[in-house]
């Protein structure tokens, strides 16, 4: 994903000291002629002008070809989840999703940074300058297999199947920001068709970029590690394809301004 940064378009005047005609001149040929200083000059001081130093800002724009998720609050980056193959069984299980390789910590500036491997995340930007906070929104439609393959009941869902999300952790990628903290501690997504609070921040809180954590971070890379932060669970007497992959959908909400509450959209 292109990252979009706030632009900053700065000017700063020079600063004119001393009284000469020639450097009066040269201001006057280049229009940088400084204001007056009317206080009372000491002793040993010769002159005295003032100039100014200018900044401007404006919000980033919407990016027309995704104007649902860009702009100065939008969601920049979100992991993908993987139980891995599993054998089938007849009693009930849960599995717990694999930490990924490419699942790597970027600064500010979109570089990667070393010996940072995370667990899935979803990181948030939010470039408003308004510090009003936001709200982080999940649903799940539910796991079905890939193909439409069905399976001995005739259905090709995952029946009974729960997806459990934990947000462990929020870090801020500029020191002083302040992270969210509301984070809520078990989503249970199944088939209620409802978004489910995920991540809360009140205001004051959540500004620039922000890496939402489903579980610990590591220093190395991953081989293989189980995330207890992620788990599905499957009931025994939920009949299964064999050979079949199952996937859902994850829609993520992100709304601007703090809620803890289930939106029911």
């Amino acid at each position: 994903m292109n990252l979009k940064k706030l632009v900053l378009v700065g000017i700063l005047s020079s600063s004119i000291l001393g009284s000469s005609v020639a450097l009066a001149d040269e201001a006057n040929r280049e229009g940088n002629i400084p204001s007056k200083d009317t206080s009372e000059l000491t002793e040993k001081e010769a002159a005295k002008a003032k100039s100014e130093g200018e900044i401007r800002f404006k919000l980033e724009d919407t990016d027309p070809d995704n104007p649902n998720n860009s702009g100065p609050l939008s969601i920049n980056r979100i992991s993908h989840i993987d139980f891995g193959e599993q054998v089938i069984s007849g009693d009930d299980k849960v599995y717990h999703a694999l930490y990924r390789a490419q699942d790597v910590s970027y600064d500010k500036e979109g570089v990667v940074e070393a010996g940072k491997h995370l667990p899935s995340y979803i990181q948030i930007k939010d470039n408003r300058a308004t510090n009003a906070g936001w709200g982080l929104f999940v649903k799940s439609n539910g796991f079905h297999e890939v193909d439409g393959k069905t399976n001995s009941a005739g259905t090709s869902e995952l029946t009974g199947a729960i997806l459990s999300l934990t947000a462990t952790k929020s870090v801020a990628k500029s020191v002083g920001n302040i992270v969210p903290t509301g984070l809520n501690k078990k989503v249970e997504l199944g088939l209620d068709a409802n978004y489910h609070p995920l991540v809360n921040a009140a205001k004051g809180e959540g500004m620039g970029l922000t890496d939402n954590l489903l579980g610990d971070e590591l220093s190395a890379a991953p081989a293989g590690e189980k995330n207890t932060a992620i788990t599905l669970s499957v009931p025994g007497n939920t009949a299964k394809v064999k050979d079949g992959k199952y996937t859902t959908e994850l829609t993520w909400l992100l709304m601007s301004e703090p809620s803890t509450e289930e939106t029911g959209r």
